[in-house]
């Protein structure tokens, strides 16, 4: 059974990347990489956790952006990275028993793709770094994680735990 949490993270994403999560299933199919029928047949604790995993890896790699360009320092990039985890673990748990080795292999896939596949230095110089620190951008949505109120603008205070 799903959560509140859970729930609202998956609906959070779906509303700030909708086509995201809707065309990587399709482009997969597409690449022969899935079959239709496999994902046709994901059930809906198998596509919260895949919606939130791929949260969760987007903000780890932020996260390391931000460590690179200097805006967050070790602890706090450590809270974000062990909120959004906790969130993905608890997804997880409402898996099936013999879905524990899909989502492990899914997270492994989504992180190689994430840290392997690309460099974190290119987009880590100093123009890049400035837009990453812009009030109410990408490091703002981050630090909201840490559960202290962020401004996005004067005055305007951001959702908690918003997804960059």
């Amino acid at each position: 059974m799903l959560n509140r949490t859970t729930v609202l993270s998956l609906a959070c994403a779906l509303l700030v990347a909708p086509t995201s999560i809707a065309v990587v299933p399709q482009q997969a199919i597409a690449a022969g990489v899935i079959a239709p029928e496999q994902e046709a047949g994901r059930s809906l604790a198998q596509a919260s956790f895949a919606a939130l995993a791929v949260s969760m890896v987007r903000m780890e790699r932020l996260v390391a952006i931000g460590q690179l360009c200097g805006s967050l320092n070790e602890e706090t990039a450590a809270l974000i990275v062990e909120r959004a985890s906790a969130e993905v673990l608890e997804a997880r748990r409402d898996l099936a028993d013999g879905d524990h080795t899909w989502a492990d292999i899914y997270l492994e896939g989504l992180r190689a793709g994430a840290f392997q596949s690309a460099q974190l230095y290119d987009v880590a110089d100093e123009q890049s770094c400035r837009r990453f620190a812009e009030p109410g951008g990408t490091l703002t949505k981050l630090l909201t994680w840490t559960d202290e109120p962020q401004q996005v603008s004067p005055g305007i205070i951001a959702s908690p735990r918003t997804t960059p």
